[in-house]
């Protein structure tokens, strides 16, 4: 079986020390080996990868608030390279998307200080 992505999109799996790309990619060094035991910060380094690579536009699916609360975080600190980071939160009649880009951005200074409190 074989996988065909849009010329655009691009899919990157880490399973413990493999990266796996389609299409294939030679520069996985920001993922391997990916020690994160928990998803949600897996999915960051992911994220930050995608950034790394020139992505400006992320779109992560979720069902866990934690997930939520880094990816506004990650908004936060990588403004400058990022357009937008969308999180489709929630399943089947409560999903619903959430622009942590947005998020990030509203925040005033006193309310991002409080945040890195929890997030650092």
């Amino acid at each position: 079986m074989q996988l065909v992505l849009k010329e655009s999109k691009q899919l990157v799996v880490t399973d413990k020390k493999q990266v796996l790309t389609v299409p294939p990619r030679k520069d996985t060094a920001n993922l391997a080996p990916c020690n994160h035991e928990e998803a949600d910060t897996r999915m960051m380094v992911h994220a930050a990868d995608a950034l790394e690579c020139g992505h400006r536009r992320i779109l992560i699916r979720t069902v866990d608030t934690d997930v939520v609360i880094l990816a506004v975080a990650l908004a936060n600190e990588r403004s400058e390279v990022l357009d937008e980071l969308w999180l489709t939160f929630g399943t089947g009649k409560n999903r619903r998307y959430i622009a942590a880009h947005q998020v990030a951005k509203a925040w005033d200074l006193r309310s991002r200080e409080l945040f890195q409190c929890f997030t650092q």
